[in-house]
């Protein structure tokens, strides 16, 4: 049995998550750029306009300079698939992961915003561990990572609904655009908006956090579900909020950007949709619709995007990466 596993040095895992974080903070995704390009394109408002020239503008620096794109630079939330025939060795699979993040937090002198004992004392840990891992054990030999450091001005604009069936679609199409007019310019717009529905009240949450990831430019496969996603970008849209608040008409205003995606997962006796940019969603996806459950959340992502990471090579090989 032992013959049959890929053995997987945790300082290669170190390294793989040393530099998504590194890139996740620093480089903003093509996909991201080119939808700020299309929004910029689109906008007719001076300040909108103003305001996605900066970011761009701002992006070339950060690049260029190996700079943050935002100073904040967020918790450091991972997404792991461990392949059932990987064995780590060298170190546990979690210390490894944990010592990646302090790596690239110190090393490249991001800014750490975790702290022990939140209700309390709020000592900074000084290196943004622990880390927040969300880990899937997978058939095949493969360690798969996925990097998404989640800025707070974001993710305190979160939210758990607790909706009764009774409500319907409608009721989870209001919920989010209430969210979304509620959070303002506090959510630091542009937005990505992820959406979850169905499970229990974890999992919900965890579907909206997925969804952040999904390629903007990217629709349902799923028809009524594209629709879904339609009505929730013009529903956003005629809210005026704008880039930054300022009430232009770019919150979600291309085809691709800020446009709310919905996936779908069918369970026994309620669905799980997952709603904005997530082809990590799709691997959740078994077709069909289902009534909606009683369960809503939405989760937000600023415009760095994550970054993922498919480690297979032994310590000489180094590590691989596939785009997110």
């Amino acid at each position: 049995m032992c013959d049959l596993m890929r053995e997987l040095h945790a300082q290669v895992i170190t390294a793989a998550v040393d530099r998504l974080f590194r890139e996740a903070c620093t480089r903003m995704a093509d996909d991201v750029r080119a939808a700020l390009e299309r929004a910029l394109d689109q906008e007719q408002g001076e300040l909108g306009r103003e305001v996605l020239l900066q970011l761009l503008n701002n992006a070339e620096v950060a690049a260029a300079e190996r700079l943050p794109l935002c100073q904040d630079t967020g918790l450091a939330v991972m997404f792991v698939e461990l392949g059932q025939d990987v064995h780590v060795v060298g170190g546990g699979l979690e210390a490894a992961l944990n010592e990646g993040v302090r790596s690239a937090y110190v090393g490249a002198m991001l800014r750490c915003s975790c702290v022990a004992e939140p209700a309390h004392a709020r000592i900074n840990t000084g290196d943004n561990t622990p880390a927040i891992v969300h880990m899937r054990v997978v058939p095949g030999d493969r360690l798969r990572i996925v990097a998404l450091p989640k800025g707070a001005g974001a993710e305190n604009k979160s939210t758990l609904t607790m909706l009764e069936p009774s409500r319907g679609i409608r009721g989870v199409i209001d919920s989010v655009v209430d969210t979304v007019q509620r959070g303002g310019a506090s959510a630091c717009p542009p937005l990505v908006v992820g959406v979850g529905v169905g499970g229990n009240f974890e999992k919900a949450a965890l579907l909206a956090k997925q969804a952040l990831l999904r390629p903007l430019g990217s629709i349902s496969l799923v028809p009524r579900l594209a629709a879904l996603e339609s009505e929730l970008k013009t529903r956003c849209n005629a809210l005026g909020i704008g880039p930054m608040g300022l009430g232009a008409r770019s919150l979600c205003s291309t085809s691709s950007w800020k446009k709310p995606r919905v996936i779908l997962r069918r369970c026994r006796w309620r669905s799980i949709c997952s709603v904005t940019r997530s082809d990590i969603a799709r691997y959740y996806c078994e077709g069909g619709y289902s009534s909606p459950s009683s369960v809503g959340s939405r989760d937000y992502s600023w415009f760095g995007r994550g970054r993922s990471c498919a480690v297979d090579r032994p310590p000489a090989g180094g590590a691989g990466r596939s785009p997110s």
